[in-house]
């Protein structure tokens, strides 16, 4: 059955077919009842008699429609119209980047952006026990959102690679170019298997080529089980060598020696490209409309195994591709058009000795024919900033075509597998018994990475991955002025001064600033002395110094009022600093890192106390004193919290479990007696600290993950921050 234009199915409008596979048809249609276009997709007749098949077809629009994140596409309903059923989701009009990819590679910052959104998007996946397990090109859509360059996961194909249980089978329809290689040989996959296929991705994004471009199937297969993983350098001299090293990592055989996260995955490659004083200017993306809001999400239940689905000629071997192929073969219904570079792109021929990239090296199969082009709008100007920013980022990506968005290609992780984070029905309902929340404050347009009360408890900052930080008045339960802006990236985190005068505010764009909190304004020029992102500032009890640490392992520390660092900066950490914090007195400062290791040091002299505090499994995320500095406590992406003895540097007692999934944020309350703690659960805790138990039920209402937790400075209010761009005051009892 083939739908045409006019044509009215399940209450939608038809308008034109997108696109044509091996389980159905997509089209774009009208909404019933809302002023939307959707990406229908129709399941075929003969499979939708198959039980099998109708099984597997309903319950992935149910696994897809529990991913309520920005950078994954949406489906909004589904339903059965005879013997089809259907699914409509969020229909992007844009390219997807293999589209993109057809003019050569992308400008190296901006295929570490791509990467770093695609990276949200499934880690937000994983945390709620669901692998993608065909991460490419082809299924990284871009577009425009009020204005702001995005990047969304999809899928274009219904009839899955793997079986529930994630072994492989006879029904294999894999994208083998970036597949991890224990797919390949039915291990158990864990999100490492992602993370695998991101890092393959990245270099596509970088070279154009796969990462074996080989002729035959067999051999693409044993390359990904055997041999080395490429150095993008090879095909690209302009890159710096640390690029090679961060896919080397994403592609290692064993998963263990591979980053633990996709968001790793992101941020060492923004750390390795910032090693390039030059980069090569990005070709604009034009603006696209903005998507509709986000559906309810449904409960899960275990998925069913796919049925087998007829294959059919494509770049995937053997994927049956509805709306699209990798390599670029346009379906029915699908243009694209061209573009005009708005300044120097990447190279879009390799270099000798870096193997050709047509379309036809994701498979042994012929390439597709070369695709219309068409005129294209005006491009976008670029943004003048040279930071690595998501604005200037995504403005690279220049050909429009309207692309069908699919479901996310899904599959439920084993329970050790995934971070456990459950989204039944009644799990939110209200907090603890008596705790009450107090506000909401909405106004960021991203992630609150931090916060932080003044030291007289009457505003509250704020820093977000919308590139501001924003002050709010605790009493009128508002915004205390305008935003601060300034910051060309991602805002990570704020300080108060002691005097409450002044805030400090770090971010990936490489500085720290300073700011009147009376007037807004900035106070100087930006510090800027680090060689990557500045993930975390604190000021000294006395407010003379300025502790700042990031992604380049060192932690400075800088007077004030001079503005100048004092002595070497201190080194010891291996990798990234993710948090540093003075104690009360200010003799000692605390540091904890994506080394696994939370670090002393003595601040007069800069050296390292005694030895590391070792327990934690994964990065450590915070560091806190306690009030009498007896204490530290520290949260993990391990999925624990950790009390330690400053002076023996001794864990006491079991690590504090409860969050499913990595723990974001840890503060003690006042008196010492009681630790709040935020995770990727979306819940925020409450623990007793002496006995490290939990003190009644989660307190509940954000919507993603808890990134920050603060106490007031009376311990009357406790503040929360997450993923879901809102700043929660609750009344704690505590």
């Amino acid at each position: 059955m083939t739908l045409h234009q006019g044509a009215i199915f399940a209450g939608y409008a038809i308008q034109r077919v997108i696109g044509v596979g091996g389980m159905g048809t997509v089209y774009l249609a009208r909404h019933p009842r809302l002023p939307m276009d959707v990406a229908l997709k129709v399941l075929s007749a003969d499979l939708g008699r198959d039980p099998a098949a109708r099984a597997y077809f309903e319950r992935e629009a149910e696994i897809a429609a529990r991913l309520q994140h920005p950078n994954i596409v949406r489906v909004h309903d589904r339903g059965t119209e005879g013997d089809h059923l259907w699914i409509a989701m969020d229909y992007v009009d844009g390219p997807d980047i293999g589209q993109v990819l057809r003019d050569g590679p992308l400008a190296a910052e901006v295929a570490v952006e791509v990467i770093a959104q695609a990276a949200d998007g499934l880690d937000h996946a994983h945390r709620r026990g669901v692998l993608h397990r065909d991460v490419k090109p082809a299924n990284l859509l871009t577009t425009a959102v009020r204005q702001r360059r995005h990047v969304y996961l999809t899928d274009f194909g219904i009839a899955r690679s793997l079986d529930d249980t994630t072994t492989v089978t006879t029904s294999v329809r894999a994208t083998f170019a970036y597949a991890a290689p224990e797919l390949l040989t039915g291990h158990p996959l864990d999100r490492r298997a992602d993370v695998y296929a991101l890092g393959a991705t990245l270099y596509r994004l970088l070279t154009d080529t796969v990462p074996y471009p080989r002729d035959t199937l067999a051999a693409v297969l044993h390359a990904h089980l055997h041999q080395t993983p490429p150095q993008a350098t090879s095909c690209r001299p302009d890159l710096p060598a640390g690029v090679d090293r961060v896919i080397a990592t994403a592609m290692a055989k064993d998963p263990a020696d591979r980053y633990p996260t996709c968001t790793a995955l992101a941020e060492a490659a923004v750390t390795a490209l910032r090693e390039s004083a030059t980069l090569p200017a990005p070709r604009p993306l034009p603006d696209s409309p903005p998507l509709p809001a986000p559906q309810p999400l449904p409960d899960s239940r275990p998925l069913p195994a796919p049925p087998a689905v007829p294959a059919s000629p494509s770049t995937d071997a053997g994927q049956t591709i509805a709306g699209q192929t990798d390599a670029g073969q346009t379906n029915a219904g699908q243009t694209n058009a061209g573009q005009t570079d708005a300044g120097p792109a990447a190279a879009t021929t390799p270099p000798p000795g870096c193997p050709p990239m047509d379309g036809s090296w994701d498979t042994p199969t012929a390439p597709a024919p070369p695709p219309s082009r068409e005129p294209t709008e005006p491009p976008v100007p670029q943004a003048k900033s040279p930071a690595i920013t998501r604005r200037r980022l995504l403005s690279a990506l220049g050909i429009v075509a309207p692309v069908a968005a699919v479901a996310t290609a899904v599959v439920l992780l084993t329970q050790e597998d995934s971070s456990g984070r459950s989204d039944a029905p009644g799990q939110r309902d209200a907090p603890r018994a008596g705790s009450r929340l107090r506000t909401v404050l909405t106004g960021h347009t991203g992630l609150v990475h931090d916060v932080r009360f003044s030291p007289d408890g009457a505003l509250v900052a704020t820093a977000s991955f919308d590139k501001s930080a924003r002050l709010w008045d605790v009493g009128a339960g508002g915004p205390a002025g305008e935003p601060l802006t300034g910051h060309t990236d991602r805002v990570r985190s704020v300080a108060f001064a002691p005097d409450g005068a002044t805030l400090a505010t770090t971010s990936a764009d490489t500085t720290a600033r300073l700011w009147d909190v009376r007037t807004g304004r900035p106070l100087g020029e930006p510090l800027s002395d680090a060689a990557g992102s500045i993930n975390a500032v604190a000021f000294a009890p006395d407010g003379v110094l300025l502790a700042t640490a990031g992604s380049d392992s060192l932690i400075r520390l800088r007077g004030v009022d001079s503005r100048q660092q004092v002595g070497a900066p201190l080194h010891g950490h291996t990798a990234a600093v993710n948090a540093v914090a003075f104690s009360p007195d200010g003799t000692m400062l605390a540091s904890a890192g994506f080394d696994m290791t939370v670090r002393l040091w003595d601040v007069r002299t800069r050296r390292q106390l005694g030895a590391p505090f070792l327990g934690h499994t994964d990065r450590v995320r915070t560091v806190i004193f306690s009030p009498d500095a007896s204490l530290l406590a520290t949260t993990g992406a391990d999925g624990t919290a950790r009390i330690w003895d400053t002076g023996t540097h001794r864990q006491l007692g079991d690590a504090i479990p409860g969050h499913t999934g990595g723990v974001r944020a840890v503060a003690f309350a006042p008196d010492g007696a009681t630790l709040a703690s935020g995770g990727d659960d979306g819940t925020v805790r409450l623990w007793d600290v002496t006995t490290r138990r939990q003190l009644g039920e989660p307190l509940t209402g954000h919507t993603d993950a808890v990134y920050a937790v603060t106490f007031s400075p009376d311990g009357r209010l406790l503040a929360t921050t997450g993923s879901d761009a809102t700043l929660r005051l609750w009344e704690p009892a505590v």
